[in-house]
């Protein structure tokens, strides 16, 4: 696993990501590429899997710069590659979730109408994406689901893959899983979870997460872009460094 992962986005994403001091991770079925989104049997795994993308690449991306960081006038954050807080899942009735955790407070993963589903103690959020010829094809071969049982990979890690396309990307991404709550019900009567119902789910960041960040401003961010940047950096993360793109002056603007 790298030590730093980079994220290129928008100056109103940073100020939400600062204010908040949280990273929003999107359902599965929302993102650019639509082949992601796998139904499996009962199971619509699209709605159940929520991921945030970056980059490993320590060296900056014209296409990443182009496609997700303002057309080159937002903002680049690198983060240690840990960024969340482990916090020890605590099993509902019926659960079988030991020496487990959830990168949340155990009051915001357990939810009355969802619930974070708990990672073994051993496993890492961050993910390098596979890219393949037929996203489809690798979940149909390991997973089932024969009518009354479902078998197979962790989901998260089947999330993790992508058609060949995108690998100009070089992802890698944080992925959770989510399914929805049946009140006062055991976990073990429900054959197929309900869809948690919710597009996004924001996840805190660590204090040390926070203290390791570093924003570098896009190739064509003008002065007004520093102004900006710099205030909210102040306000709310007074210790994390602001630079320019190594970029800068290399691409010419439109």
């Amino acid at each position: 696993m790298p030590e730093h992962i980079y994220h290129y986005t928008s100056i109103r994403s940073l100020a939400c990501i600062l204010e908040s001091r949280r990273l929003r991770f999107t359902r599965l079925d929302r993102f650019d590429d639509v082949l992601e989104a796998q139904t499996i049997g009962r199971f619509r795994f699209g709605e159940m899997l929520f991921a945030s993308s970056w980059v490993a690449n320590p060296l900056e991306e014209y296409p990443q710069w182009s496609m997700y960081g303002e057309a080159m006038r937002g903002v680049r954050i690198r983060l240690p590659s840990e960024p969340f807080e482990r916090h020890e899942y605590t099993p509902l009735s019926g659960d079988v979730a030991h020496n487990t955790y959830v990168p949340l407070p155990m009051s915001e993963a357990i939810h009355e109408r969802y619930r974070v589903i708990p990672i073994l103690s051993e496993n890492r959020l961050l993910q390098e994406v596979t890219y393949v010829q037929d996203v489809a094809e690798v979940w149909r071969q390991h997973t089932t689901d024969d009518g009354q049982t479902f078998s197979g990979r962790d989901p998260r890690l089947l999330a993790c893959y992508k058609d060949t396309r995108w690998s100009f990307q070089a992802e890698h991404r944080f992925t959770l899983m989510i399914t929805g709550r049946v009140p006062d019900a055991d976990p073990r009567e429900i054959s197929v979870p309900p869809t948690p119902g919710i597009g996004y789910i924001d996840i805190p960041l660590s204090d040390r997460a926070i203290e390791q960040m570093e924003i570098t401003l896009g190739p064509l961010s003008a002065h007004e872009d520093a102004i900006i940047v710099g205030a909210l950096l102040e306000k709310y993360a007074p210790g994390v460094s602001m630079a320019q793109s190594a970029l800068r002056g290399a691409v010419r603007g439109r």
